[in-house]
């Protein structure tokens, strides 16, 4: 049943959640062919072709929400991760600033402080970390952040706690030591 939206797009998700990201990324093309307007199949068409190196795409219909749907949390989940990843991080910091007021989860905390730190921004980084914390006492990522802040303003045995923290909530331990490189 080639024309029925629901049922591709609910196999689509099928396959995702099986790691078929090809086969996923095909079925939400089919239903956005079939109505270029479908929000939910246009974010996770973006977020795959973002995901496999296919910007040109992922910008294509992460356009289509930020028209269709400005204040989505699709659109801002789907703008926040091309602009982070992109490093527009200037464009990346009002929607991950909705997404917390929305739904704060610690991956928008961490986003948020990231591209804080890239900008310099190191007071509202501060701040942000230290409000992530509070709700999410034991994550690594943003331990991490922090690390990077500690690292950036020169407290280099907080930025080495907080590293081998984060080290102990799940954090590569490479990732961890390239900032002291």
């Amino acid at each position: 049943a080639p024309a029925m939206r629901t049922v591709i797009a609910n196999r689509a998700k099928v396959f995702l959640k099986m790691g078929r990201d090809a086969d996923a990324f095909r079925d939400f093309g089919a239903v956005i062919e079939a109505d270029s307007l479908n929000v939910e199949s246009r974010f996770f068409h973006g977020t795959i072709a973002l995901y496999s190196g296919d910007l040109v795409t992922a910008e294509a219909d992460f356009e289509v929400l930020k028209n269709v749907e400005p204040e989505s949390t699709y659109t801002a989940q789907a703008l926040s991760t091309l602009y982070s990843l992109t490093e527009r991080n200037r464009e990346a910091i009002p929607y991950f600033r909705r997404l917390i007021d929305t739904e704060p989860a610690a991956e928008y905390y961490a986003g948020l402080a990231g591209c804080q730190l890239a900008l310099g921004q190191l007071g509202d980084a501060g701040t942000t970390i230290a409000d992530g914390l509070k709700k999410y006492p034991d994550d690594a990522e943003l331990y991490y952040y922090r690390a990077r802040l500690n690292r950036n303003r020169y407290r280099l045995d907080e930025a080495h706690a907080d590293a081998s923290q984060a080290i102990k909530l799940g954090l590569s331990p490479a990732k961890a030591k390239a900032l002291f490189k």
